[in-house]
């Protein structure tokens, strides 16, 4: 998940052209998109992103994107049984 959230994306607003950041312009998915008839304009982010993963074991993952509009964070907090 935390790759995912990291990596360059893309956002359709029911309009003409689909905003995507400078890194995804250059993505085979891109390219492939393209072939099909997508337009894109270029748009220096496309805001922040947070996330929980839930894992086996009752386990859970928090992230953030890493770097857009000067990072973020990401945590779980969990009361223990007892309270």
């Amino acid at each position: 998940m935390p790759e995912a959230i990291a990596a360059a994306r893309l956002a359709q607003l029911n309009g003409t052209f689909t905003g995507a950041e400078r890194d995804f312009l250059t993505t085979p998915e891109a390219t492939a998109l393209e072939a099909r008839g997508h337009q894109f304009s270029e748009t220096a982010t496309l805001g922040n992103v947070t996330g929980i993963a839930f894992l086996p074991g009752e386990r859970l993952q928090a992230a953030a994107a890493p770097e857009r509009l000067s990072g973020g964070s990401g945590f779980v907090v969990r009361a223990s049984k007892d309270h």
